[in-house]
């Protein structure tokens, strides 16, 4: 007695039909659904999330940059703006990095935060050394030119990183 295909409505024999839950179906239309279950497991294995990938190197980045933060607070006296551009810039890593570790849903906003402030950060310390730093007896450098292109290409990928990646988006859901 044949039976007909739940989906392509062809009739099939007995003998070559396939019994799937309560459907009946054909072998073409059996091995579309095994191609589509066998997307879907390897679209599973696919979903990345956690604190790792490049990640690793935004929570490095935090630590260091905190650390060195709190060490430029107890040398630094004698610019009182700067000193508070400082503790601000410190402050804000040790809320990203809380709420990277709470996997919070509002940490790539602050992670982006973080990132144009730093490049900001550094922009006022080039200007500040540019302008009233670097006088007749030193020398113009470099570095700090160079430090302001390399964080504004960070700031760029960073926030690109932050609002389009797979890992952020899976990872900071609470």
């Amino acid at each position: 007695m044949p039976d007909t295909c739940s989906k392509c409505k062809k009739k099939v024999s007995m003998w070559k039909s396939f019994y799937v839950g309560d459907k009946v179906l054909c072998e073409n239309c059996h091995k579309k659904e095994e191609e589509k279950i066998k997307k879907r497991e390897a679209l599973k294995s696919e979903i990345v999330y956690g604190l790792g990938g490049w990640l690793i190197f935004v929570q490095i980045a935090l630590i260091f940059g905190i650390i060195m933060g709190a060490q430029m607070l107890i040398d630094m006296t004698d610019v009182v703006i700067y000193w508070y551009l400082i503790l601000v810039w410190c402050v804000l890593q040790v809320i990203v990095l809380t709420f990277m570790y709470a996997k919070n849903k509002k940490f790539p906003y602050l992670a982006i935060i973080w990132v144009w402030y730093s490049f900001l950060f550094v922009s006022v310390s080039f200007a500040g050394y540019t302008f009233f730093g670097a006088g007749e007896t030193e020398s113009f450098s470099i570095f700090p030119l160079f430090l302001w292109i390399l964080l504004l290409i960070i700031a760029i990928i960073g926030t690109i990183y932050f609002k389009n990646s797979k890992r952020v988006k899976n990872t900071f859901t609470k």
